[in-house]
């Protein structure tokens, strides 16, 4: 489940990093706009300027959503606005000369274009929405030049492009993007040539000052156009490749869904001012969330499960009734403690490793109904594992009940797992035998032998086509399991 939420929540924030890092500040004509160009999708309300990043407050109903999402889903991904920020927005700037040619006049200048890229989760109950903003800002100075006039102008003028995108469970959707321009352009000065005329010169000169001030809105319509037409479609065409490549990721880990987890499922989503948030379907709606502080994260991300989702989750692996000889547990436990991490006080043996082959005297086997089930409470997680024991010689041992203990301890480099054996009982204590008892003994030395500390890394550096330099790395700031919840948090 974990890989599920990353890798569709890694995507998303790829697929905006890499579009908008292939489409540089527009380069913009001098002229300035007037009016809105119409294009599809919801027209946005003109930029603001640029603000100093701040830890967003959120509200008491922002908070209550989210919450009643994870109540409802029994858990979930919560991404923070500030994270997808840290991978997608960035700012450009380029200077460089006009030449251009507008209503008959040749001009030539000098401009300076700023730009900023921006995420934006939209509210929505129903689906997870975002808005990628592209928004910029041009300066320019200019002159331009007809056989009877050299007009010189400055101009400073403010532009916003904005994508729309929603997730649809198994899809992204986009459209076409919004335009928004808005200008403050100034002619400065008309000199023609018979301004070194007394009288006549300076009255040609307001002449020719009248007629650049009556073209102007005409200029100013032409410039429009012109940057819909050379922006608009590179900023959307870029991202929709983008959003292709995605669509048919997702669309291959749904045919590659292994059989035995059923039917693939369709993620629930949905989206608030400043989170994402993703879930798996849930049978039923858990009692309360955890608090606020638990989930709250300002540029890093939440993983949230109940205790109940992860016993369903694991329901759907194929361990029921699965048979693992004892000859192979050591390997086993080997593998997974390699997966996680490092093992700590790990005893080396006096003796070379033998290269007899191990004789099996006993096999394990795993309950049919509920081979695996979970608690979270008291900052522990609780792993209960239902097993059989089958000697080679001699009766079977009734499914048992084997019951972990898992602590976590953050430390400065790594995040410390201990664990203990917390019982083992029988599944019926009512048939309990002397025999029973003995194999419980036996079997509790042989595990809390091969139980050691785990430490895994703490931060987690990013693949290279995920940084930014806003972002290199994800580190846990901390991790959780209260009341039947396990909270993992991410900065």
């Amino acid at each position: 489940m974990l890989a599920a939420y990353m890798w569709i929540g890694g995507a998303l924030a790829l697929t905006a990093a890499t579009a908008l890092a292939q489409f540089p500040a527009p380069g913009i004509t001098p002229q300035p706009t007037g009016e809105a160009v119409p294009t599809n999708g919801p027209v946005p309300q003109p930029p603001a300027p640029a603000v100093a990043e701040i830890v967003p407050r959120i509200s008491a109903a922002e908070q209550s959503q989210v919450r009643q999402f994870l109540q409802q889903q029994a858990g979930g991904l919560l991404m923070s606005e500030g994270l997808m920020g840290r991978i997608v927005d960035r700012d450009q700037c380029d200077e460089g000369p006009i030449r251009d040619q507008i209503l008959g006049a040749d001009v030539f200048g000098t401009q300076t274009t700023k730009a900023r890229a921006v995420f934006d989760f939209f509210p929505s109950r129903d689906q997870l929405q975002w808005y990628v903003h592209l928004r910029g800002t041009s300066k320019n100075c200019t002159t331009s030049f007809t056989p009877q006039a050299v007009i010189r102008g400055a101009g400073e003028y403010r532009f916003q492009l904005t994508k729309q995108m929603t997730f649809q469970g198994d899809a992204i959707a986009t459209r076409s993007p919004a335009a928004f321009l808005e200008t403050r352009q100034r002619n400065l000065q008309a000199n023609t040539p018979v301004d070194g005329i007394p009288l006549v010169g300076p009255l040609v000169s307001m002449a020719a000052f009248m007629e650049a001030e009556n073209r102007r809105p005409l200029a100013e319509q032409i410039a429009a156009q012109r940057l819909t037409r050379e922006v608009a479609p590179r900023f959307n065409q870029e991202i929709d490749s983008q959003l292709v490549r995605l669509n048919q990721g997702l669309q291959l880990v749904r045919e590659r869904w292994p059989q035995q987890l059923g039917p693939a499922p369709t993620l629930v989503t949905m989206s608030t001012d400043h989170f994402g948030l993703f879930a798996l379907p849930a049978s039923t709606t858990m009692g309360e969330a955890p608090a606020w502080q638990q989930l709250a994260t300002a540029a890093g991300f939440s993983l949230v499960l109940h205790q109940t989702q992860a016993t369903d989750l694991a329901a759907h692996l194929p361990l029921k009734g699965i048979q693992i000889q004892d000859t192979k547990l050591d390997e086993l436990i080997e593998t997974v403690s390699a997966v996680l991490g490092t093992v700590l006080n790990q005893p080396t043996p006096d003796q070379p490793p033998s290269t007899t082959p191990q004789v099996s005297l006993a096999t394990l086997v795993l309950d049919s109904t509920l081979p695996l089930s979970f608690e979270f409470v008291d900052g522990e997680a609780i792993i209960e594992l239902r097993a059989a024991l089958r000697p080679t010689l001699g009766g079977e041992i009734p499914t048992q009940r084997i019951r972990f203990g898992i602590r976590s301890q953050l430390r400065e480099e790594d995040a410390l797992l201990t664990t203990r054996l917390v019982g083992i009982q029988s599944l019926n204590p009512e048939t309990d035998s002397t025999a029973e008892t003995l194999a419980r003994q036996i079997l509790q030395q042989q595990i809390e032998a091969r139980l050691h500390p785990i430490s895994l890394p703490r931060a987690v550096d990013l693949p290279e086509g995920m940084r930014t330099p806003e972002l290199t790395r994800l580190q846990t700031s901390q991790l959780t399991a209260e009341n039947g919840w396990l909270v993992w948090q991410v900065e």
